[in-house]
């Protein structure tokens, strides 16, 4: 019989093609056909053949198969695994990366094609002094160096033009070295997710542990902080420092006359004015209804409490 009797179609012109093949050169192999077995079992083989010495115009042909149904099952498992992952990745809205140690990116997701305005194929084989301005790609490329250094996850934050509506956006980044299976570092993996929201969320919660918020002065929290701070380093360097107690006098009748608006006002004025009387490296703080205070670090001379408070 002949090849085309025996196997399908399909598989019979890969089978052919690697007998002409070795016709020609006089060897081939690597084409792998499927065979559907009398018991209804698909495997695989794959061929190897090659051209044999005759006598006479005759050409003959040696063909050995290998079964490599196992293999075979295998990489479909591991495609269809790596199918799985791409999709996920695709669908997270984290950004990732995987660049070589050459810092060339080989694979990106949706979320990373939207930072940098780009399609994936115009991001894979490229590096990030193609895609971003130099300061910003030098700061990528070290961080990719010190992650693959360390040889754990580092962690960062760092601020990115988004492409996509032109603002600036806070990632939080983490970045992994990737090994072979022998275990050497042959790229980066990198994980970023946009935390700006979260950002202005944690400065608004500071604001409001430590901030007066009708004044935006320090409150009496940063207060007590910073004067354990004063009296510890004033202790360390030898030196003076100075704590001046304000109230406003008759505050209680500006309330009760004139209503508690003009009461607020007359906080904020009086916030502000101490504020522009002292040096940039003073506290003023509201301690709470008409108290305030200020911290004066590194007084000359003791009678300087009192030119600054006249």
């Amino acid at each position: 019989k002949t090849v085309n009797d025996v196997l399908a179609p399909d598989q019979a012109a890969i089978a052919m093609e690697a007998l002409r093949e070795a016709g020609r050169e006089g060897i081939a192999d690597g084409r792998c056909i499927c065979i559907s077995l009398p018991n209804g079992e698909t495997r695989w083989f794959e061929l190897s053949v090659a051209k044999r010495s005759s006598a006479g115009s005759t050409t003959t042909l040696l063909a050995l198969s290998r079964d490599i149904t196992e293999r075979k099952r295998a990489e479909e498992a591991t495609n269809s695994i790596r199918t799985q992952l791409l999709s996920v990745l695709q669908t997270m809205p984290d950004m990732v990366w995987v660049k070589n140690m050459d810092g060339v990116y080989l694979l990106c997701n949706h979320a990373f094609e939207q930072l940098t305005g780009k399609a994936e194929s115009e991001v894979v084989g490229k590096t990030d002094f193609d895609l971003f301005a130099p300061e910003r790609a030098r700061y990528f490329r070290d961080t990719d160096k010190e992650a693959a250094e360390t040889g754990g996850i580092l962690v960062g934050e760092e601020w990115v033009v988004s492409e996509e509506n032109g603002q600036s956006v806070l990632l939080e980044t983490r970045k992994v070295p990737v090994m072979d299976a022998g275990g050497e570092i042959v790229g980066v993996l990198g994980v970023a997710r946009d935390v700006t929201e979260l950002n202005v969320s944690r400065q608004k919660i500071h604001q409001m542990a430590f901030y007066d918020p009708l004044t935006s002065l320090p409150n009496r929290a940063l207060f007590n902080d910073r004067l354990r701070q004063m009296i510890t380093s004033a202790g360390s360097l030898g030196r003076r420092a100075g704590v001046m107690l304000i109230d406003i006098d008759h505050f209680k009748a500006v309330n009760d006359t004139m209503g508690h608006p003009v009461g607020d006002d007359l906080l904020c004025q009086a916030g502000g004015r101490l504020n522009a009387s002292v040096r940039g490296y003073d506290t003023v703080a509201r301690l709470g209804g008409d108290e305030f205070a200020i911290l004066l670090p590194d007084i000359s001379q003791g009678d300087d409490l009192g030119r600054i408070a006249n």
